[in-house]
């Protein structure tokens, strides 16, 4: 697999994004393990580490499940990996992001520490714990067990055992009850220290940062919703904090260090991080996966079925002289390696308008849409308050957030009025499957999967391939199983009947900790999560 890794540093007296390239966070730290804390304070640690979790998230680790999942697929001309073809994996093709989460890790963990014991600096503390869950729910979710009580012990311990995976997700919903109370405990403490403009997520909004980690705990808890006899817990955890919010209408936690099309003092690039994988270098010629991928039919044809004329020109661009509309392809779902020829129409790419809005544009962690389709679910199921009208409600503010997003609102090109007025038109329709608010629960959940699907996951594609893994065992209309409702890859050789389950561990683990990660037994892409059924 191709992948691109940023590297973000922050310079002191300019507050903005200083350099990025490969390898994480080198100028903060010569070893990981042992950060320069003579010369590191954890208001700039704190403004690279967000920069490099963002581009974890969108700067090409999740490549592969973007097109397993249906959402781009690879032109006329380009082979397609064989891994991301057949679903079988190798444990080289994710020592990145094995990495990187653990190397964002150690940056977090140093901000926790370095104002361990000191007065008035709790917001730094409940920021630090925020993302370490962030970065260790994303490892589960790709690996499932994995080393976590005895993590940053180095040089004491430098081979951590391995920690079941629910063991970990129920201490990291604990980890965010304790930072929402952090929070809360210090609101109107007026000595405390903030972390401002450092911040570059919510610039110091502590009342956002609250409402984040509620958002990224109802995530945490939805994941659980299939396991067997789990609803009681949910409920009663997301009763814990139930009067803090979550992310609302327009609260998106989008991250702005200060990108820019220009190269940074220290080599790389200064872009946002999903627009300088997926779209133009600084020269303004298009990357090299720009060049590979574009629209993949089962996103296109959502689009057109689902009557989305204002969401699919911003998603695809037309192919020169044929209309979206028109779009059509002789394979339906990931193309086996020798038939990339018969792509036909379906070499759209990623818009400028839509997702590849410009280099300078803020990246997004988690959007308002996802948390309010969360929402939805949640209170679909009766798990927080306001039953099926609250539900309905969420619904269409989730929608609207992505035609407002995908329409330039919150980059300043578009019109609000206009995205407001196209999704109020969209989600009004009334008999159209995966649109409108009808039926029965699973119905309802349906749709609010399939509008999660085609909204966020080409920004981050997690969202939907831990969608597709909790619903994996539910009944689409035409037989096949899965929410988001995806095709298979048509590769001869794959003989799989489901998309992958899970990652392999990587190869730096049996190289490095053999032993532990031994313990966990043979592993395949046919593993499950522990969340799921």
């Amino acid at each position: 697999m191709k992948r691109i890794h940023y590297l973000y540093t922050m310079a002191l007296a300019a507050l903005i994004l200083g350099s990025c390239g490969k390898g994480y966070l080198t100028n903060l730290a010569v070893n990981p393990n042992q950060p320069s804390t003579s010369q590191t304070s954890p208001s700039l640690v704190l403004s690279a580490a967000l920069a490099s979790t963002v581009a974890e998230v969108q700067g090409g680790d999740y490549n592969a499940q973007s097109t397993w999942l249906g959402n781009i697929n690879y032109k006329g001309g380009y082979a397609i990996s064989t891994n991301t073809l057949t679903y079988i994996l190798t444990n080289g093709a994710y020592n990145g992001c094995w990495g990187n989460l653990y190397y964002n890790l150690t940056n977090y963990n140093f901000i926790v520490q370095k104002v361990a014991g000191t007065q008035n600096n709790d917001d730094y503390t409940a920021i630090g714990k925020i993302m370490e869950v962030w970065d260790f729910a994303y490892l589960v979710d790709n690996f499932n067990n994995v080393p976590y009580s005895q993590t940053m012990k180095a040089p004491t311990v430098n081979t951590p055992a391995y920690d079941t995976a629910e063991t970990i997700y129920t201490s990291l919903v604990t980890l965010l009850d304790t930072a929402i109370n952090l929070i809360n405990a210090t609101s109107s403490n007026t000595t405390e220290s903030n972390p401002g403009s450092f911040d570059v997520l919510f610039g110091g909004n502590m009342s956002l940062w609250a409402a984040f980690a509620n958002t990224l705990k109802l995530r945490l808890l939805l994941q659980q919703s299939e396991m067997s006899g789990r609803s009681s817990y949910i409920t009663q955890e997301l009763a814990v904090t139930a009067s803090t919010p979550y992310l609302g209408p327009g609260q998106n936690a989008f991250i702005q260090p200060g990108y820019a099309n220009q190269n940074g003092p220290n080599g790389g690039n200064q872009q946002n991080p999903f627009y300088g994988f997926l779209g133009y270098t600084i020269n303004g010629s298009p990357t090299g996966f720009y060049a590979e991928q574009g629209a993949c039919q089962a996103a296109i044809d959502f689009l057109n079925k689902t009557n989305d004329a204002f969401r699919l020109p911003l998603e695809y661009d037309s192919v020169p002289g044929v209309s979206p509309a028109s779009y059509s392809a002789a394979y339906f779902g990931i193309l086996p390696a020798g038939n990339i020829s018969s792509l036909g129409h379906y070499a759209g790419n990623q818009s400028g308008q839509g997702f590849l809005q410009g280099p300078k544009v803020p990246a997004v962690l988690m959007s308002a849409g996802e948390s309010l389709l969360m929402q939805a679910e949640a209170a679909e199921r009766g798990w927080i308050s306001g039953g099926d009208a609250a539900a309905e409600n969420f619904y269409q503010e989730g929608i609207t957030e992505s035609f407002e997003y995908l329409g330039g609102v919150y980059s300043g090109s578009g019109s609000a009025s206009t995205a407001t007025a196209a999704a109020q038109a969209y989600y009004g329709q009334t008999g159209v499957q995966d649109v409108s608010w009808s039926g029965t629960t699973n119905q309802k959940i349906r749709a609010i999967i399939m509008q999660k699907w085609i909204a966020w996951a080409v920004l981050n594609p997690m969202i939907s391939w831990n969608d597709y893994r909790r619903f994996q065992d539910m009944t689409n209309p035409d037989g096949t199983t899965g929410w988001p409702d995806v095709p298979l890859s048509q590769d001869p050789n794959n003989k799989a009947t489901h998309l992958p389950y899970r990652v392999l561990y990587p190869n730096s683990e049996y190289q490095l900790n053999a032993t532990n990660v031994g313990a966990q037994g043979t592993v395949t892409a046919d593993s499950k999560i522990f969340w799921m059924p």
